[in-house]
């Protein structure tokens, strides 16, 4: 009995010196600092969250960060725990560091592992943030702060860039603009792979995707195009987004005579068919956009091609006398079924000659000169008449066939000597332009288009279609 009692007594004492070691020999506390991003647009809002990884009874903690280039807007706690100290400037580099210093008491509704703060962009470069301790942090067995061994880590550095910035170098080139393409293209994929915070930077039309679409805005913006970031399809008057006023100045900028104008970046936002004119088809599209019709979710809505290899390229548009011709198609048997396959449009086509009526014969061959109307609405189709019409509108040119036939044969060269002969001159600018087989666009056609066709026609001369 009495050796039990010598060796719980042993026990006891070892014990009650291991909880008294334990007490007074205090522990490692490590405060992380991390964000949500490490590159962010100005404007836009970075999380910093500082994580002790254990809940305190009370903190001590100084987060301080770079004033030029961030706005604090709010932490995780009550403003009631913490303070905010005026700007220092630092004389070296010219930009001022503010103090957050944190010191709460826990209770039930303040016992936390981490505090976030929420800050918003203010001017591109880096922004500098570090967290060190402060006195009265504690544990939950309330120790005290000279018994824990403080460790900080994770102090960051964000880079506050702009939509376009593709490189994160503070600046928008014509670098950036290879990178995005090349991107795009699926070209040099172990070079250029781009990370999180570059496919942020790359959605320069704010669509939430990086297409195609933004890499022809970002090239046209490093060519001095007069455009600015976000560039939004359809916010014709330039305000961050698409609203009924938009439609509203299409309208009156469209109406006859009218003297209304638009600014050159409105004038290019305003094209949501990507026809090259500003009309009133692209009225009627934004109309549909507001009234979130199937297929017109998305701005721009455009008219593509479908090639034979399964790839998707985009359709030569030419515009002459407020007429948007489209060229560019596979001429082997290209009747209306053909034809109809070659577009590539979420949106229902229509085939109309041109004379004006509707083609419904699948096997009934395209020519120069017929009409594609795409997403055709009548008055009574829809709610609202506003929303009534046609979404885009495109005369079909086939090169070499001058006579609107769908035939390519000495026929049509004769037409177009005659034409350039002015014997009998062509009835539109249409037919003269599919003569133009060897001449540029802004020249008159000439003998040797004529002998292309001849050529063509005997099977010696292949016909450019995407001229």
């Amino acid at each position: 009995m009495n050796k039990k009692i010598i060796i719980i007594s042993i026990l006891v004492t070892i014990f009650i010196l291991l909880f008294q070691l334990n007490v007074f020999a205090g522990y490692s506390l490590t405060i992380e600092t991390k964000s949500d991003v490490n590159a962010c647009i100005v404007g836009k809002t970075v999380n910093i969250t500082v994580d002790w990884e254990q809940k305190m009874q009370t903190a001590g903690l100084t987060l301080r960060y770079n004033s030029t280039k961030l706005s604090f807007e709010e932490a995780s706690i009550s403003n009631e725990y913490y303070s905010i100290s005026e700007p220092i400037v630092d004389e070296t580099s010219g930009d001022s560091f503010t103090d957050i210093v944190v010191e709460y008491t826990a209770s039930s509704e303040i016992n936390e592992s981490s505090i976030r703060f929420t800050f918003k962009t203010l001017a591109l470069g880096d922004a500098d943030i570090s967290v060190t301790e402060a006195d009265g942090f504690a544990n939950e067995n309330e120790e005290s702060p000279e018994q824990i061994d403080f460790t900080t880590k994770g102090s960051k550095t964000i880079k506050i860039t702009t939509l376009g910035d593709i490189d994160l170098d503070g600046k928008i080139t014509s670098t950036d603009a290879a990178i995005l393409l090349s991107y795009l293209s699926g070209r040099n994929e172990e070079i250029y792979q781009l990370n999180n915070d570059q496919l942020k930077v790359a959605d320069v039309c704010a669509d939430g995707e990086v297409d195609e679409l933004d890499g022809e805005i970002l090239e046209k913006y490093v060519n001095h195009w007069t455009i600015s970031f976000p560039f939004i399809y359809g916010d014709v008057d330039c305000n961050g987004e698409v609203t009924i006023n938009d439609a509203s100045l299409l309208q009156q900028y469209n109406y006859p005579n009218s003297n209304k104008e638009l600014s050159r970046e409105g004038l290019i936002r305003a094209d949501v068919n990507l026809d090259g004119q500003v009309n009133e088809f692209d009225r009627i599209i934004i109309q549909r956009c507001l009234a979130e019709m199937t297929g017109y979710t998305k701005l721009p809505i455009t008219v593509k091609k479908n090639n034979s290899d399964g790839s998707v390229s985009e359709l030569k548009k030419i515009n002459i006398n407020e007429d948007t011709m489209i060229s560019g198609f596979e001429t082997s048997d290209l009747n209306v079924s053909n034809f109809v396959q070659q577009i590539n449009s979420d949106l229902n086509t229509d085939i109309y000659n041109a004379r004006g009526e509707k083609i419904e014969i699948d096997n009934k061959l395209m020519g120069t000169g017929y009409k594609i109307k795409v997403d055709e609405k009548t008055k009574e189709e829809v709610p609202n008449q506003l929303l009534a019409g046609v979404a885009g509108e495109y005369t079909v040119i086939i090169y070499g066939d001058t006579t609107g036939d769908g035939k390519i044969n000495a026929i049509d060269a004769l037409a177009l000597i005659k034409d350039i002969n002015n014997k009998i001159p062509f009835t539109s600018e249409i037919y003269r332009q599919a003569g133009r087989i060897v001449t540029p666009n802004n020249q008159n056609p000439t003998a040797v288009d004529a002998l292309a066709i001849i050529k063509a026609a005997n099977g010696k001369y292949e016909i450019n279609q995407s001229k």
